[in-house]
């Protein structure tokens, strides 16, 4: 008899409805990782937080948050009804879009943070976040400083389970595209052949993607960083 309730048990467990919340869901990276999880299944139920409307609630296993996203806040009033297994926080701007460090650092920085914190607060599992290669909190670069620093930050909440990502620079398509990228994209590509520049070979938008859903399915505790050298060509694993 308690047999048969242990196999139960771990069929209800198996086969437990799970939910994922992403944030930044309309750039680069948070629109291939929802495609992504729409194709697999593995979360039933999606809940894209946004300052805009993404384009994507036409799908039923999608729900929409729409937050003003003028301070960090805004986020202690979002409210959503069903628990939440797993944050995947793609969130991310440039200095041009952003128009200043500081506004940059609002968005790479202390709006990660603001959805970390609500995410301990709410009991999530996981908090899954994008970061950069050779990010350094004492970088005198204004970039590094702020991903090193977010880093940082993310570590001393001590969530159940962290998992950061620093991807190189990141092969996609972009919406506004980046001239600059675009440019010197080849060029990269044929410097990293040489041995020792294999660590920073452009990343596929789908690797980045793959590696996360991958890191997602483990019931790892404790913080976990995953370079990108460790990304690379993990889509056809997602998909066999």
């Amino acid at each position: 008899m308690n047999l048969a309730k242990a196999a139960s048990a771990n069929v209800k467990t198996k086969t437990k409805a799970k939910s994922a919340l992403i944030i930044g869901a309309t750039g680069a990276t948070g629109r291939c990782l929802t495609r992504l999880l729409l194709k697999t299944n593995d979360y039933q139920h999606l809940h894209l937080v946004h300052y805009r409307p993404t384009g994507m609630a036409d799908d039923d296993r999608i729900s929409e948050h729409i937050l003003s996203f003028d301070t960090s806040d805004d986020f202690g009033t979002l409210e959503i009804p069903q628990p939440i297994d797993t944050v995947f926080c793609c969130l991310g701007t440039t200095l041009k879009q952003a128009g200043s460090v500081k506004a940059f650092a609002r968005v790479d920085k202390d709006y990660v943070l603001a959805i970390a914190r609500w995410s301990a607060a709410q009991g999530v599992s996981q908090f899954h976040v994008v970061s950069a290669l050779g990010v350094n909190a004492r970088s005198c670069n204004y970039y590094s400083r702020t991903k090193g620093e977010m880093e940082q930050a993310l570590k001393q909440m001590r969530l159940p389970a962290l998992f950061i990502y620093r991807p190189s620079m990141l092969d996609a398509e972009r919406h506004p595209p980046r001239l600059n990228e675009k440019l010197s994209m080849p060029l990269i590509k044929a410097w990293c052949q040489l041995p020792f520049l294999k660590r920073f070979s452009p990343l596929k938008i789908e690797d980045l993607a793959a590696a996360m859903l991958l890191q997602a399915r483990k019931s790892s505790t404790g913080v976990k960083e995953i370079l990108s050298v460790n990304m690379q060509g993990l889509t056809q694993k997602v998909l066999d």
